[in-house]
């Protein structure tokens, strides 16, 4: 993780660090799984077939669980949609908590490519940029 977590939303690092044991590249591989787990479930998130909708659901609680993301496993198993009361207020919600992880977990992903390609110690002792 980077000095940047401190942006993440609704993210617990310290419950995700733990999970991984302290292992920062660990963490950031789970976050980047679940980014792409949360694109591929989105679409099913707003399907009209309630068996199709649950199964995303589910597992996109499951998801969000493991990496800490704790407001969009409670959007994901709310009553109203345990009940299947799938209401247009409670999907929008959870789409727009599902599309602040994903757009703060990119962004920090992209300010970690870019401090790791220009920062002369992530290219190891002795490096050096040839001009």
């Amino acid at each position: 993780m980077t000095e940047t977590d401190a942006t993440l939303p609704d993210l617990d690092r310290e419950g995700l660090l733990r999970r991984t044991f302290g292992d920062n590249e660990l963490a950031r591989e789970l976050l980047d799984l679940f980014e792409v787990q949360c694109l591929r479930l989105r679409p099913r998130l707003v399907d009209p077939d309630p068996g199709s909708r649950t199964a995303a659901l589910h597992s996109l609680r499951g998801a969000a669980l493991a990496v800490g993301a704790e407001r969009v496993a409670r959007l994901a198993c709310g009553k109203d949609v345990l009940e299947g009361d799938w209401e247009e207020v409670a999907s929008d919600e959870l789409l727009r908590a599902l599309d602040d992880v994903v757009n703060v977990i990119r962004s920090e992903h992209s300010s970690r490519q870019a401090m790791t390609v220009s920062s002369p110690a992530a290219r190891g002792p002795g490096s050096h940029v040839e001009r």
